[in-house]
């Protein structure tokens, strides 16, 4: 059993500041369910002092992420009809599958039966790196069994975007159609051109030739940029490429998707705009939309769901006028299969 939390510790919580409670939210965002090995940084004794709170928090996180990626091969090995992790000692308990409420039509909060799922989408992007590791058919069988439960949908999305992201990374030459016309533009990635990013602001340093700088690194030309931790809204990773017919580079958004409708949420494209250097806010971003082949031919332009701020800052463009385009991936490079055994 744990031991319960003191009145000190209660009241240590309920006056943190707001970038504490910042880093809760995004702890959750990561791991789901935020184990008691991380919350218990957040709830010192009386008198405690906090200059060493990040430190600390970031050796534990280090440690957790170690038991939490046992727990994923694990959960490989058993296969999707795993439910809940292993206990991990006394004070860590990795949470890999969660259990919510079947969504049922005419009821918002109520449900007769549960629905399973990845615990967060870091969760599934991990599963599926280590089961496609293991074996890219077990991958291919994990998807599908997600994909034909309509409540697991949005794993196995994570799955689908996981896996493109792999394929990303290897490099090569995509073709994506203009949504709304036959138009085409050709994407040029350079092999193992990645780099990951955990916030915004880092991306906007990758991209610069030097900080502070307006003009961009010549050398992200056919870079590959993605977060490391899945916490981007509205899109999934970026890359840089070359306009078609001005020659200058163009910033190109990536949204992984399954289905054909798939509103977009201005607020991520309103956090990542004042970040980027000058010279790429001068060509208008093309949004691609990375979805399976069977969907590339029924989905079709995507509204623009405004973010409820204002969006002045830094001359912000109406989001809504940018180009889109479906990039379609069949299953052969998918999982290098046309259909699951």
């Amino acid at each position: 059993m744990f031991n319960h939390y003191t009145n000190v510790q209660l009241r240590a919580l309920k006056d943190l500041s707001q970038k504490k409670w910042g880093t809760l939210f995004t702890l959750f965002d990561r791991f789901g369910p935020i184990p008691r090995l991380l919350f218990d940084t957040f709830l010192p004794p009386d008198r405690y002092r906090w200059e060493n709170h990040e430190v600390k928090l970031q050796c534990r996180i280090a440690e957790y992420d170690i038991l939490l990626q046992r727990e994923i091969i694990e959960a490989v090995k058993m296969g999707p009809n795993v439910v809940e992790s292993t206990e991990y000692g006394v004070n860590c308990s990795p949470t890999i599958y969660t259990t919510r409420p079947w969504k049922m039509k005419g009821y918002k909060y109520v449900s007769v039966r549960p629905s399973l799922g990845f615990a967060t989408a870091e969760i599934g992007r991990r599963i599926a790196e280590a089961t496609f590791a293991i074996s890219p058919k077990d991958a291919l069988r994990l998807y599908d069994f997600l994909l034909r439960k309509g409540e697991t949908e949005t794993s196995a999305g994570w799955i689908f975007e996981a896996r493109m992201h792999q394929i990303f990374q290897r490099g090569g030459t995509f073709k994506a159609t203009n949504l709304g016309g036959s138009t085409t533009i050709t994407i040029d990635i350079e092999h193992r051109s990645c780099k990951d990013f955990s916030q915004v602001s880092e991306l906007g340093s990758l991209l610069r030739k030097q900080p502070g700088s307006q003009t961009i690194n010549p050398d992200i030309i056919g870079g590959y940029f993605k977060p490391l931790h899945c916490n981007l809204r509205s899109l999934n990773s970026v890359a840089i490429a070359r306009s078609a017919t001005t020659d200058k580079p163009v910033l190109v958004l990536f949204q992984m998707a399954l289905s054909k409708s798939h509103p977009i949420k201005a607020q991520g494209f309103a956090s990542i705009w004042p970040e980027l250097p000058e010279e790429l806010r001068d060509t208008p971003p093309i949004l691609v939309f990375v979805v399976p082949a069977n969907v590339a031919t029924t989905i079709s332009k995507q509204t623009m769901v405004p973010s409820g701020s204002s969006t002045t800052a830094c001359n912000t463009p109406d989001f809504g006028k940018w180009e889109q385009y479906v990039l379609a991936v069949s299953d052969q490079i998918l999982w290098g299969t046309s259909t699951a055994k």
